[in-house]
């Protein structure tokens, strides 16, 4: 039985997605919920959040385009292993908001900091990382900027090219 690289991406996104989830209980559970430590914390959080976007449309997508001519299997080979390092780039910087979250939130000793990273960076997590249509097309765009065909669909579906 062969495994199907989509579902194993899916499988992987449930995983990291859910990790802040239990993150938050943890911080919940350990730190008092005292007042609100400062109207600034959204500010630093957000730009936090702004840099892990960029970071993640940037650099999340910066793969080498497939060269004319390449054979089938090797280009869908090629977009197959550039959609699963791309990932990663962009599983890593948008969870980065919700680390930067959890350590002010033990410097502070309050989960505020926490709170305020998870109600801004979960979404684009989400966004960034789960194996959406937008994703797919937009790597495939990029690896196919210079006419040749990535077969990246193809790939992530299990259907390698002869």
């Amino acid at each position: 039985m062969t495994t199907v690289p989509i579902r194993v991406i899916r499988t992987l996104s449930i995983f990291v997605l859910l990790m802040p989830l239990v993150l938050g209980l943890v911080v919940l559970a350990t730190l008092p919920i005292d007042e609100y430590p400062s109207p600034l914390l959204p500010l630093v959080i957000g730009a936090v959040a702004v840099g892990g976007v960029l970071l993640a449309e940037t650099v999340g997508y910066a793969a080498p385009p497939i060269e004319p001519g390449t054979h089938r299997a090797k280009a869908a080979n090629q977009a197959l292993q550039q959609y699963r390092s791309r990932w990663f780039v962009r599983a890593v910087s948008t969870e980065f908001v919700m680390l930067i979250g959890l350590l002010l939130s033990f410097m502070l000793a309050t989960p505020w900091p926490y709170i305020v990273a998870f109600v801004l960076g979960w979404p684009i997590m989400i966004y960034e990382v789960w194996p959406a249509r937008r994703v797919v097309d937009k790597l495939n765009q990029r690896l196919e900027i210079y006419g040749a065909l990535s077969y990246l669909d193809d790939a992530l579906h299990g259907r390698l090219p002869a």
